[in-house]
């Protein structure tokens, strides 16, 4: 969309609208209306193991945070790629990503991300030219990593069933109020797993492997 009265520093500006997923929410962050879109959205390597596997949730920043993971780690395997950005041999662990159900596809990536073992087994298939960027490809893992850790940890997945009680119910007496609190905060606490899958957490990540290797290079130079 382009708004000509849209300027900044004199220069126009592009806004790129998609409300595919999009929905009215209350003030309290519960869904007012269900999101336009209903069926699954994506490309399959790079979907999060939730929309993978439940249709009826829904979709979270977070979600889109996963499947950049996903990207990242395909691109780092896969490189380097041919003149139509195609990769000139495409790794068989990443098969596991694209072919089967969408449940056993779910399950694979689930386990890319909570099993040691088998994130070991990916970083052995990176390609020589991303070895480097190891320590960060494992760092924006392990975010998920402690994000699905906490969720097994609360009981497994929080169901979306939740809200749905939450949009029915009318705020009454003490105890049908707590029930409400309680379901918003489940919501709050799938949005983010708990907390430790944000922008920020991601952030704060990766600025600190940023910052281990520059002091490793300090250290190079000055010996």
């Amino acid at each position: 969309m382009h708004d000509p009265s849209l300027l900044v520093d004199g220069k126009p500006h592009l806004i790129l609208n998609d409300f595919d997923l999009a929905m009215f929410i209350n003030r309290d962050g519960s869904p007012a209306s269900d999101k336009s879109s209903t069926h699954r959205t994506g490309t399959l390597p790079f979907m999060a193991c939730d929309i993978l596997k439940n249709t009826d949730k829904p979709h979270y920043l977070r979600h889109d945070l996963e499947s950049t993971v996903y990207m990242a780690w395909w691109i780092a395997i896969n490189y380097p790629f041919d003149s139509n950005g195609q990769p000139q041999k495409k790794k068989d662990i990443l098969l596991r990503w694209e072919k089967g159900t969408f449940g056993s596809i779910s399950k694979f990536k689930h386990s890319f991300l909570t099993d040691t073992n088998e994130h070991k087994e990916f970083l052995l298939a990176v390609s020589s030219d991303f070895k480097k960027y190891g320590t960060w490809l494992a760092a924006f893992r392990n975010i998920f990593h402690k994000g699905y850790a906490a969720e097994i940890n609360a009981g497994g997945d929080i169901s979306y069933k939740d809200g749905e009680m939450l949009m029915k119910q009318e705020s009454g007496d003490n105890a049908e109020e707590q029930l409400r609190l309680q379901q918003i905060q489940k919501m709050k606490e799938d949005e983010t797993m708990f907390g430790f899958v944000t922008a920020l957490t991601i952030k704060a990540a990766l600025e600190k492997e940023r910052n281990k290797l520059e002091l490793l290079v300090e250290d190079f130079v000055m010996e």
